[in-house]
């Protein structure tokens, strides 16, 4: 439902709107087992879209969390590293 939601908010020209939604569907990636592959990807399409609009405090709010899912959930230290460096 995010993702649809965030598509056509796309369609609508509401770049950060969409943003917002996929963030949302990465949440709930998260929670389904072997989802947070697919989160790590919805959160980074976001950062494009919060890196264009200049807000760089979000897109490193949410670098910070894609480094907690690689430390946490992935079990990759290095890709965490790399991100917490962000």
């Amino acid at each position: 439902a995010y993702l649809r939601a965030a598509e056509a908010h796309r369609l609508e020209k509401s770049p950060e709107e969409a943003a917002r939604r996929q963030v949302a569907a990465a949440s709930c990636f998260r929670k389904a087992p072997d989802g947070a592959q697919r989160a790590i990807e919805l959160i980074e399409e976001a950062c494009q879209v919060y890196l264009r609009a200049g807000r760089f405090a979000t897109v490193g709010n949410y670098e910070k969390e894609i480094a907690e899912i690689y430390e946490r959930e992935v079990g990759d230290m290095a890709a965490a590293a790399e991100y917490y460096k962000k």
